[in-house]
């Protein structure tokens, strides 16, 4: 379910209410609230896609008050895990909820750097793209505060190796042009 969501949020519209979430609003919602904080699951797995679901569903608005410190703390946990299909969309629901500056104090804590880092460094194009669109969605949309926290936590010297072009690697253009932005705007910020 998730994978299905993930591709219907691929509009590229920036701090756009994702259009699933109005189908969940008639118990939908509730119900995967349920299941993700039931503990008593088998697989833990349920839990965590119930997680990952409930974030896509609000891209770019607030989380519900009741589950906003469980279901950051768990997607957080998720990004710095070994398990690379949770990091992947855990960091791409944190990137999505970025837009709302009202989930910007349960995303920016300790972990932050970490997670930029992790999803940065790393070898998977689709990871690299989701931790500078996290760390961009947190310059554009965030307050002083986030921009200290998101320059500790992405490494600079792979963001300028990134913004160099990549001659005839048409899948690194996305990632050229906004680690191109993220150094520019990092430099502006300095």
């Amino acid at each position: 379910m998730a994978y299905i969501i993930v591709q219907m949020n691929e509009t590229g519209n920036i701090r756009k209410e994702n259009q699933i979430r109005y189908v969940f609003e008639n118990e939908g919602l509730a119900y995967l609230t349920k299941i993700f904080q039931n503990e008593s699951f088998e697989i833990k797995k349920t839990n965590n896609y119930s997680a990952i679901v409930i974030s896509m569903i609000h891209k770019a608005v607030g989380v519900p008050d009741e589950i906003k410190d469980s279901l950051f703390t768990k997607l957080k946990h998720l990004a710095l895990s070994e398990d690379n299909e949770m990091i992947y969309l855990s960091s791409y629901t944190l990137s999505q909820l970025a837009e709302c500056p009202d989930n910007h104090p349960f995303i920016i804590s300790s972990e932050l750097p970490a997670i930029l880092r992790k999803n940065i460094s790393s070898n998977s194009i689709h990871l690299i793209g989701n931790g500078i669109k996290l760390a961009l969605n947190l310059l554009y949309c965030g307050s002083d505060g986030a921009n200290g926290i998101v320059k500790e936590g992405v490494p600079l010297d792979e963001i300028r190796e990134l913004s160099q072009e990549h001659e005839n690697e048409d899948e690194y253009e996305e990632i050229f042009l906004l680690s191109k932005l993220l150094s520019e705007w990092l430099q502006f910020i300095s």
